[in-house]
């Protein structure tokens, strides 16, 4: 599951012409969330984001 997020978070961010990497990603499990922090590196300089995604029953 955590792999397949990271793919999924850097390739749809990639398709943005201004991002040049997206890089440093931790990922903390809170009861059905799991939450992502990483590092986007864009042509004006570098943002930290954070992201929480709600994960079904099923994984």
């Amino acid at each position: 599951m955590i792999p397949e997020l990271e793919r999924v978070i850097k390739e749809a961010l990639m398709q943005d012409d201004r991002i040049t990497d997206v890089k440093d990603f931790t990922f903390n499990k809170n009861g059905k969330d799991i939450i992502t922090t990483f590092v986007v590196d864009t042509i004006e300089g570098e943002v930290s984001i954070e992201k929480v995604v709600s994960v079904s029953s099923e994984y």
